[in-house]
């Protein structure tokens, strides 16, 4: 298992748990116990895949890219010796101290982390499903939920679960993080500090301490202010703005910004004079881009948002129509894109539900 097939496996969990509760008698006791003895194991075997697999996939990322650096620095005319892996295996001149220290630090931080977040939405699970049934058999017992109705109970449980049940970190500004979304943000921003650090590395075993940040476009307001300048790593190039790279990148998370070597030695006078220029206007308190730019950055993200929203509507699909609604999220997509009469049915069956169990609720 890689680093993107875990963070698909923690996006499947929640349907996984979802599909549980469905199929859970919620008033028996025996049932209750069963399904919660069944996701309490789901959330110590992702425990335990997590500190199989992440230290695994972080040494491939650092590793991958001081081999990655060692070709940039080749093509800037810096002839480096030896492959850090050679045949998937990490060479024994490449595991020194410093490697095994840097890289060492950022798996720690990683596992800390995501067990911490794991650890978290098994509490928010257990409290908030005990909580739920405990306020779902007061009402039946004041007749405002009957009994029998076996789909509005399991309606309010996954309902209730998927609001407040996997929660597994709070922001600052009091959003409440699932445990799918922050498990993934947290993997690809701790993958790219690794491939980052990495790169640093080899750059400064070669004497180069002046890099340039790239990346994909369109590009967010925060990395637009650092990309196509060059940094001074160590601060010694007063030419250059000094920044610790190291600690600033990933900017955010979810950072798409790449760190390469600017092989001062190798660059033609009027190379190095435009990235002077250059450096001059750097200003880490103002986004640079045009108009333009801002809008193609908007409609790359209102993609992803869509994507995103479809997540979230697809497993509140699930989790209401059961084996009526779509098999996957693929089956969803496929079925919204290209057949909306039928996708139009499915959301009218999803109302009908709904109000029918409040008619018997209410």
């Amino acid at each position: 298992m890689n680093a993107e097939q875990l963070t698909l496996l923690i996006d499947e969990l929640k349907k996984h748990i979802v599909s549980l509760l469905h199929n859970t008698d919620h008033l028996k006791d025996s049932d209750v116990q069963k399904t919660l003895l069944t996701i309490n194991k789901i959330f110590d075997e992702l425990g335990l895949t997590v500190q199989e697999v992440l230290p695994v996939e972080l040494a491939k990322s650092f590793f991958i890219a001081i081999d990655e650096a060692t070709e940039d620095l080749q093509e800037q005319g810096i002839r480096l010796n030896g492959r850090a892996i050679v045949d998937g295996v990490v060479q024994a001149d490449f595991k020194t101290q410093a490697n095994v220290e840097a890289l060492s630090n950022i798996v720690t931080d990683t596992l800390l982390d995501m067990q911490a977040a794991i650890r978290t939405a098994k509490e928010n699970f257990n409290d908030t499903y005990m909580q739920t049934l405990e306020a779902v058999r007061s009402d039946i017992s004041k007749g405002m939920l009957d009994g029998n109705n076996r789909e509005a109970i399991i309606k309010r449980v996954s309902e209730t679960f998927l609001q407040d049940g996997f929660t597994s970190f709070k922001t600052v500004d009091g959003k409440q993080l699932p445990l799918d979304f922050y498990s993934r943000t947290v993997v690809r921003t701790k993958m790219r500090t690794a491939t980052n650090h990495g790169h640093l590395t080899r750059y400064e075993e070669a004497g180069v301490n002046l890099v340039t940040i790239t990346g994909r476009e369109p590009t967010c307001g925060a990395c637009a202010r650092y990309r196509n300048h060059v940094f001074s790593i160590d601060g010694e190039d007063k030419r250059f703005p000094h920044i610790n790279v190291y600690e600033l990148f990933p900017l955010h998370p979810n950072c798409e910004c790449r760190i390469r070597p600017f092989v001062i030695e190798y660059k033609s006078q009027s190379e190095i004079n435009e990235a002077v220029v250059k450096a001059k206007s750097f200003n880490p308190d103002i986004d640079p881009r045009a108009q333009k730019q801002k809008d193609a950055y908007k409609q790359d993200q209102d993609k992803k948002r869509i994507a995103r929203q479809e997540d979230k509507h697809y497993i509140k699909m699930k989790a209401i129509l059961g084996d009526k609604a779509p098999k996957n999220i693929g089956a969803y997509r496929n079925i919204k894109r290209n057949n909306p009469s039928k996708f139009e049915a499915l959301r009218q069956q999803m109302k009908g539900i709904v109000k029918d169990e409040n008619s018997k609720t209410g």
